[in-house]
């Protein structure tokens, strides 16, 4: 997490939404990724949980975008990071 924070820093990222799932994993992940990213001075505007057999992020999704954030951080499994995907594609 230090080094994401870093090159986000690099980047010149001021803002993160952070979407995770609803376990020990995400839970985790997303609680130390916040700490770092507040660390480097990045803005962490949204921070929310979705089940882990998330079938729609349109509703997160939207929220983050009218946050008008820099950077979109998922600490999801693969099945819900190309439902993600997916649907910011569309």
């Amino acid at each position: 997490m230090p080094a994401l924070a870093e090159i986000y820093q690099e980047l010149g990222v001021k803002s993160a939404a952070i979407i995770y799932v609803e376990d020990l994993h995400g839970i985790e992940y997303s609680s130390v990724g916040v700490n770092e990213f507040l660390r480097a001075g990045i803005d962490v505007r949204m921070m929310k949980g979705a089940p882990v057999d998330m079938k729609d992020a349109s509703l997160l999704l939207k929220e983050a975008k009218r946050l008008d954030v820099d950077a979109l951080v998922c600490f999801t499994y693969p099945d819900v990071t190309f439902l993600i995907t997916g649907q910011l594609m569309e």
